[in-house]
C-alpha cells in the first residue's frame, strides 16, 4: 500500500512538472527495440539473399538494396544511442533539480531544533543522499516499460514462431538474474544505511582537516594528527566494508555469468540442430542467434531494472518521501516557478503593542535538562527589557523562542494577544530585528550582509545608509575603495577582506537596524568588544533605542542600565526581576553582579 502511494506520488509529480522532457525521452527509448529488431531481421534477409546469389554466381540488386537498408538503419541506431544519452542526461538534470529544490524547501521549513537531533540528522543526510536514486528509479522504470518489455515481447514472438524451446532459455536467464539482484540489492542497501552515521562523522573529520574555519586551531593545538588518525581509521573501516560487499557482488555475478554461459551454449546447440534438420534456414539461424544475444542482455536489464528499481532504489525513495511529506502540488508549483521571489513582510498581527511570555519551557533534543524553565514576562510597546545572566543561563535559547526560531516545549508566546504558534513562523520574523550572539559570516558584500536584515529593501540605499549610521559603520566602509560593495571573506574571491569579531558584530547590528523592526533583540552585541570601547557603544545604543521596543541580552551590567526592567536568569529560570534600583535594594544576584562589574563602567 505504502509502495503504491509513493510510486503514484513520484509519477504524478514528475509527469506534472517534467512532462515535455519525459515525452522526448520516451520517444527515443521506444525507437531502440524497433531498430534492434529491424537490424536482426535484415541480417536474416541478407544472409539468405547472399546464399541464393552464390548459387547463381552474381550479386542481385536486392542484395545491395538490403545492404543499403542495413547500413542506413545501423547509422540511425548509432545516432539514436547518442540521442538517448543526451536526452536521458538532459531529462535527469531537470528531474534532479526538481527533487533537490523540494528537499531544500522542506529543509528550510523544518524547525531549527530538529537539526540538533542526531537521529534526525542521520535521516536528513540519508534523504539527501537518496535524491540521486530518484533519477535511477525513474530511468529504470522508463527503460523497463519502453525498452525491455518491448524488446522481450518482440523477441519472444519470434521465438514462438521459429523455436518455442528458446522461451525456456529466457525463463532460466530471468530466474538467475532475479535471485542475484534480490540478494545484492538488499545487501548493499543494508550496509549503506548502517554506515550513514559513520559517514557523517568521517565527513566532519574531513571538514576539520580541510576547512579554513579550523585551520588556526589545528596548528595552535597541534591537533591535526589526532583528527587525521580518526578520519583515516573511519575511512579504512568504511572502505573495508564496502570492498567486502563489492567482492561478494562480483562473486555472485561470476556464478551468474557461468550459468548464463552454460545455458547460452545449450541454446546454440538447439539453433544448430534446427539448421541441421532444416527446421529453418541459415538466415533464420542468424536472426535467432542475434536475438538470443540481445535477449540475454535485455532479460538481465529487465530484472536489474525491476529488482533495483522496486527494491533497492525504492528503499531510498521511501526515505526521501518520508522526509519531504507532507507537501502539496501547490507548494511544489511555488517551489519550481521561475518568477522573481517575493517576500511577505507584512505584520500579520498589526503594529506591535505587546509581547507576552507565559510559563515557557524548552528542552533540547536528547537533553534531560530544561534549557528554559517556567519563564513569564510581558514587554509593551516602547519598553526596553534587559535579560542578564552568565553563560548557560538560558538567555540565548529564550531569544530564539521569542522570535519563533525554536518552538517551545510548553507554554505560550503571544504578540498582540495572538499565539505565534498558530501561524507560520515566516509571519513572526518580520516583527523582530535580530543581532544574535551566534551568526553566520556570509561571504557576500557589506551591502548584502547588512541588507539581509530587510531583504525586500536590500537595494534601497536610504535604508542601508540609515543602518550604517546607526551601527557606526561609515568610517569602516569608507576605508575600502569599493565601499559597501566590498566582498567579505575569501571563500571564492581572493580580493575579499577578512573582518575582526568586533567588525562583524557591527555588521550584524546594522542588519538588525536595517528594517526599522517593531522589536530589536540584541544578544551579546558587545561580546567581542573590550569594556572601555563598550562604554562608547552604550552611549550610541541609548540614542538609537530612544522610543524603541528592545530586548537586550548580555552578561554585562552596562546593558542593564539602558533597560526599563531587568530580568536575571540562572539555570533556565528568571530568578530576579525589576528596575536597576529595585534589584540593588533587593541585594541579591543582580546586586552581586553589579558590585563585581561596576569598576569596568566607572559606576
Amino acid at each position: 500500500m505504502q509502495k503504491g502511494k509513493i510510486i503514484r506520488w513520484l509519477a504524478r509529480t514528475t509527469f506534472h512538472f517534467c512532462l515535455p522532457y519525459i515525452i522526448v525521452s520516451i520517444f527515443i527509448l521506444i525507437s531502440a527495440p524497433v531498430l534492434n529488431l529491424a537490424i536482426n531481421y535484415l541480417n536474416k534477409l541478407i544472409v539468405n539473399e547472399l546464399i541464393d546469389n552464390m548459387q547463381v554466381g552474381f550479386l542481385s540488386n536486392l542484395f545491395f538494396a538490403l545492404i543499403f537498408a542495413y547500413m542506413s538503419i545501423y547509422f540511425i541506431q548509432q545516432a539514436n544511442q547518442f540521442l538517448s544519452a543526451f536526452g536521458r542526461n538532459f531529462y535527469q538534470n531537470i528531474v534532479d533539480e526538481l527533487y533537490r529544490s523540494i528537499f531544500m524547501w522542506k529543509s528550510y521549513q523544518t524547525p531549527q531544533e530538529a537539526f540538533l537531533n542526531t537521529e534526525f540528522m542521520d535521516k536528513y543526510h540519508f534523504a539527501n543522499a537518496s535524491i540521486s536514486h530518484i533519477n535511477s528509479f525513474l530511468n529504470r522504470i522508463l527503460t523497463f516499460v519502453f525498452v525491455d518489455i518491448g524488446t522481450l515481447l518482440t523477441t519472444l514472438g519470434v521465438f514462438v514462431v521459429y523455436d518455442p524451446w528458446l522461451i525456456l532459455y529466457v525463463l532460466i536467464i530471468a530466474v538467475i538474474s532475479v535471485f542475484s539482484s534480490i540478494y545484492t540489492s538488499k545487501m548493499e542497501y543494508a550496509v549503506e544505511k548502517e554506515q550513514t552515521n559513520r559517514e557523517r562523522k568521517k565527513q566532519y573529520y574531513k571538514e576539520i582537516l580541510t576547512s579554513k574555519s579550523y585551520a588556526k586551531e589545528l596548528r595552535i593545538y597541534r591537533y591535526k594528527n589526532n583528527i587525521y588518525k580518526r578520519w583515516k581509521e573511519l575511512a579504512n573501516e568504511l572502505r573495508g566494508e564496502k570492498l567486502s560487499i563489492a567482492l561478494k557482488r562480483i562473486k555472485i555475478q561470476n556464478y551468474e555469468a557461468a550459468i548464463q554461459y552454460a545455458v547460452r551454449f545449450l541454446s546454440l546447440v538447439f539453433l544448430l540442430r534446427g539448421v541441421f534438420y532444416h527446421t529453418y534456414d541459415v538466415g533464420t539461424f542468424v536472426l535467432l542467434f542475434g536475438l538470443v544475444d540481445a535477449c540475454t542482455m535485455q532479460t538481465h536489464s529487465l530484472v536489474q531494472n525491476v529488482m533495483f528499481g522496486l527494491c533497492k532504489d525504492f528503499n531510498y525513495l521511501e526515505n526521501y518521501y518520508d522526509f519531504v511529506m507532507p507537501i502539496t502540488d501547490a507548494e511544489i508549483h511555488q517551489i519550481v516557478k521561475t518568477e522573481k521571489t517575493t517576500f511577505d513582510s507584512r505584520l500579520l498581527f498589526g503594529p506591535f503593542q505587546n509581547l507576552k511570555i507565559q510559563n515557557l519551557y524548552y528542552q533540547y533534543p536528547s537533553s534531560e535538562k530544561w534549557a528554559v524553565k517556567d519563564v513569564s514576562f510581558t514587554i509593551n510597546k516602547g519598553e526596553i527589557i534587559s535579560i542578564l545572566g552568565f553563560n548557560g543561563s538560558g538567555k540565548t535559547t529564550l531569544s530564539k523562542l521569542i522570535t519563533g526560531a525554536l518552538a517551545p516545549t510548553k507554554g505560550n508566546i503571544l504578540i498582540n494577544e495572538n499565539h505565534i504558534s498558530s501561524v507560520d513562523r515566516s509571519f513572526v520574523f518580520p516583527y523582530f530585528g535580530m543581532a544574535p550572539q551566534e551568526f553566520s559570516r556570509f561571504s557576500l558584500t557589506i551591502k548584502e550582509n547588512v541588507g539581509l536584515g530587510y531583504i525586500e529593501k536590500m537595494d534601497d540605499q536610504c535604508y542601508l545608509d540609515r543602518a550604517y549610521e546607526k551601527a557606526e559603520l561609515n568610517s569602516f566602509i569608507n576605508k575600502y575603495s569599493n565601499k559597501d560593495e566590498t566582498m567579505l571573506g575569501k571563500a571564492y574571491d581572493e580580493n575579499g577582506v577578512e573582518l575582526s569579531g568586533g567588525e562583524w558584530q557591527k555588521l550584524i547590528l546594522a542588519s538588525a537596524y536595517m528594517g526599522m523592526p517593531e522589536i530589536l533583540i540584541f544578544d551579546e552585541p558587545t561580546a567581542s568588544i573590550d569594556p572601555l570601547k563598550e562604554m562608547e557603544m552604550l552611549a550610541h545604543f541609548r540614542k538609537n533605542l530612544e522610543g524603541k521596543t528592545a530586548i537586550l541580552i548580555s552578561h554585562r551590567i552596562g546593558f542593564a542600565r539602558l533597560a526599563d526592567k531587568i530580568l536575571i536568569m540562572a539555570d533556565g529560570s528568571i530568578i530576579e526581576q525589576g528596575t536597576h534600583e529595585e534589584l540593588l535594594k533587593h541585594n541579591g544576584y543582580y546586586a552581586n553582579m553589579f558590585q563585581k562589574q561596576r569598576e569596568f563602567y566607572g559606576l
